[in-house]
């Protein structure tokens, strides 16, 4: 986060997808904590951590047995 804002939200970064979903709505399957928020103190800060964020979640799904969360999955068809 960047901002001061008390609202609740979530963003969520889907790999190798590039599709516009904007106002359709998706299910989101929580695999692993990656990391607490941080407050970044500048916007090149944020996107130097959310490559690091995407990289630790590739690191983690390519470990895990994705079979156990399959019933979390659906395909979207935009």
């Amino acid at each position: 986060t960047v901002d001061n804002s008390l609202a609740r939200t979530i963003e969520v970064h889907i790999i190798n997808f590039n599709a516009d979903i904007y106002n359709h709505q998706i299910e989101v399957a929580f695999i692993k904590k990656l990391r607490d928020e941080i407050k970044f103190p500048s916007i090149d800060n944020l996107k130097t951590q959310l490559h690091l964020d995407r990289n630790h979640a590739i690191e983690v799904l390519e470990n895990k047995n994705l079979d156990d969360f399959k019933n979390y999955f659906l395909t979207l068809t935009v």
